[in-house]
């Protein structure tokens, strides 16, 4: 019951349906405490953080985050420990705590190399490269950026090609370097569109149209002929979308 009640939430979660995925969460959380089982109990506190979460409680999330954390290393399970450590930082990040989320998120990178886990080893470069981002620090979060696409690539990580792709084509308009903006822009463009994944398409979109604002309209249709050629400029950069 309490595996199947424990699906049911995620569903629930998947549809934005959080006061229902919450109730089953702990529907399930009071049974598997009543069983015993630590690493489902770990697990359940996870998920309903995570709730926690989305719904802006974030006090709330951290302390039970924090108390699936605590099960985690006296289970000795570090790829638990691992994700956690990850959502705890994301947290922090939104909170504006960024030598915490950075702390953090080295933390679980460190866990994730030791257990070869590749994807979470992107997912925490992905996430250190977004401090360094916010902080200033260009340089460092195109190396990270750079290293979290090089597995994505090799792991066929197509979704997270596309954002990593998106971030560095933010830094490079930064730096100045704008053909290699445009060309990292379009192609996170090009895989959000294959993969039919519409709303992230949306917003690199606006992404690329307000990078044709900045650099203008001019600079912008030479940029254009470099990287597309022939191919003429789409109607959604004057809003219509992708």
């Amino acid at each position: 019951k309490a595996v199947t009640l424990g699906e049911m939430a995620s569903v629930y979660f998947t549809r934005g349906e959080y006061d229902r995925a919450l109730e089953l969460n702990q529907e399930k959380l009071t049974i598997i405490r009543e069983l015993g089982d630590q690493r489902e109990t770990s697990v359940a506190l996870h998920n309903v953080a995570n709730i926690y979460r989305v719904r802006g409680d974030l006090d709330e999330a951290m302390r039970l985050y924090g108390e699936a954390l605590a099960i985690a290393e006296a289970l000795g399970d570090q790829q638990g420990k691992a994700v956690t450590l990850g959502e705890m930082a994301s947290v922090y990040f939104t909170r504006g705590e960024y030598d915490r989320a950075l702390e953090l998120n080295q933390e679980k990178l460190t866990i994730v190399r030791e257990l070869g886990d590749q994807r979470e080893i992107s997912v925490a470069l992905y996430n250190v490269a977004n401090i360094y981002t916010v902080r200033g620090d260009l340089d460092e979060a195109m190396r990270l950026y750079g290293e979290s696409l090089t597995i994505q690539e090799a792991l066929g990580d197509q979704q997270g090609k596309s954002a990593t792709l998106a971030m560095m084509g933010q830094l490079l308009a930064q730096r100045g370097e704008h053909r290699e903006a445009l060309r990292a822009f379009l192609t996170s463009l090009s895989i959000l569109v294959r993969l039919q994944a519409a709303p992230d398409a949306a917003r690199v979109a606006q992404i690329i149209a307000g990078f044709r604002q900045e650099v203008g309209a001019a600079r912008f249709q030479a940029l254009w002929a470099e990287v597309a050629g022939e191919e003429p400029l789409p109607a959604w950069l004057d809003g219509e979308g992708p």
